[in-house]
């Protein structure tokens, strides 16, 4: 058994404050990232390359809208999304795939000055969602696998 020292203590009060969990779901978690942004980064402009990731992110965004999913976090020329959390449907890891499809055919038709790829990673697992974080930057946020799982996967597959 390993056994931890600290002269912190943590204030009782505080931690009875701190919310419980506020689901256990099994969501389905797509990670989408642009394919040679970096290499582009050093080609063009900041605005110009800003302008082109804010397009990204909106047709991201579109797609993941109307298969009902819920965008977590922009993360430079990545973005990462939820299906079925907070709201479960019966058919999530399908409508996970069809948005990353469609993120797919999106960015392949992006006006810019290069023809953009996108890659999408989709894996699905058990996660407590539950608000992190304190004030102004508090947020929803889960905690599990299924949001690793697809970044890794695009890792792994990276180009």
């Amino acid at each position: 058994m390993v056994r931890r020292h600290s002269s912190v203590r943590p204030d009782r009060a505080l931690l009875l404050s701190i919310p419980s969990p506020v689901a256990v779901t099994k969501p389905t978690a797509i990670f989408c990232d642009l394919i040679g942004s970096t290499e582009l980064s050093a080609q063009l402009n900041p605005e110009d390359l800003r302008e082109i990731i804010g397009t990204y992110h909106c047709a991201v965004a579109e797609a993941v809208a109307r298969s009902d999913g819920l965008v977590a976090k922009y993360m430079g020329d990545s973005v990462l999304a939820y299906f079925g959390y907070p709201k479960a449907h019966k058919d999530d890891f399908e409508r996970a795939v069809r948005a990353g499809l469609a993120v797919i055919d999106a960015t392949a038709g992006l006006d810019a000055p290069e023809r953009f790829e996108a890659q999408v990673g989709v894996a699905s697992g058990l996660v407590v969602g539950d608000l992190i974080g304190a004030g102004a930057a508090q947020q929803d946020s889960v905690v599990g696998s299924a949001p690793a799982k697809p970044a890794a996967l695009d890792a792994a597959t990276a180009r």
